[in-house]
């Protein structure tokens, strides 16, 4: 059987110099890892599209996506995924509404003292130096 392939887009939303991140769910793929907000693209759904949703569905915070950041592909197991990063800001607030999951906001540096999925590696890696892409950041 071959693996399923899917397209994530993922919101690095800064603020204050700080990055958001959440805490994936128990009973997940990658359980309890830290991540980038954002999740599956659906059928007939831009990248940009999927990535407002997500994130309003995941942080309650409503976003303008920006620029992108980073794109990779990476195999898992039982998946390949495409994944798109892009640099997004708040848009009119928050809706209210979140899902109850775990989020940090935190400075660039402070990124490798958390467990991120492999895929997000380079792009970890990419932050931390000194020449990171999100001049923003702190």
């Amino acid at each position: 059987m071959m693996p399923v392939e899917q397209t994530v887009a993922a919101g690095l939303l800064v603020q204050d110099g700080k990055i958001l991140i959440t805490r994936r769910d128990r009973n997940r793929h990658l359980e309890l890892y830290w991540e980038f907000p954002g999740g599956k693209q659906k059928k007939n759904e831009s990248v940009t599209d999927c990535l407002i949703r997500e994130m309003e569905e995941e942080t309650g915070i409503r976003v303008r996506v920006g620029r992108k950041i980073y794109s990779t592909s990476y195999r898992y197991p039982d998946r390949t995924i495409r994944l798109n990063f892009y640099l997004c800001e708040r848009d009119f607030g928050t809706t209210g509404e979140r899902r109850p999951s775990e989020f940090r906001w935190i400075g660039r540096k402070e990124l490798g003292h958390y467990r991120f999925p492999p895929a997000n590696t380079p792009l970890i890696r990419m932050l931390m130096s000194d020449e990171t892409p999100v001049p923003e950041l702190d």
